[in-house]
């Protein structure tokens, strides 16, 4: 489990850098996908690990990107957010150990809104940091809105394949 997690933890990480961030659809709109990984630890993930693994996964993806603290400073404050957004979304029931964030646990409905609601706010994080007073408020606006779009649109495609491979594991 924590290998796999550990794999999936840099695979990500390698896919944004290495495919994503060469991406540039329309001259401003790069998906991204290595939020996935904060959108997926369990419920029951202690509050210092998440901040530590989004610290961690920010700061190897400013070491790739050149944006030093940029990233890191990000990821943090998704996980950061992450607790709260989950208690506004709690459903009447309680959450189990181990229990994690998607389609099979949670359902569609509940797992589109958590997802666009921290895609968002983390985005919309790096595009402020990101272009602090080099563009106009309508660029920044769209940026983020095609931004999130994107991204929200990839994480699903990944989700639904996630969903698909865990039914294929149990038959």
């Amino acid at each position: 489990m924590i290998r796999d997690t550990i794999i999936y933890f840099f695979a990500l990480i390698a896919v944004q850098v290495l495919i994503l961030n060469n991406i540039y659809l329309f001259h401003f709109v790069t998906p991204i996908i290595y939020i996935y990984f904060i959108l997926k630890l369990p419920f029951d993930t202690p509050a210092w690990l998440q901040l530590l693994s989004a610290f961690a996964m920010g700061l190897i993806l400013d070491i790739f990107t050149a944006t030093p603290g940029l990233q890191a400073s990000v990821c943090v404050f998704t996980a950061f957010v992450r607790p709260f957004v989950i208690r506004a979304l709690r459903s009447g029931r309680e959450y189990e150990p181990g229990l994690v964030p998607g389609f099979q646990d949670n359902g569609s409905r509940w797992f589109f809104i958590y997802s666009i609601i921290l895609i968002a706010i983390h985005i919309a994080g790096l595009t402020l940091l990101e272009n602090f007073g080099s563009s106009s408020d309508l660029q920044i606006f769209y940026r983020w809105l095609f931004n999130t779009l994107s991204s929200f649109f990839l994480i699903t495609i990944l989700e639904v394949l996630n969903k698909s491979g865990k039914k294929k594991q149990r038959i």
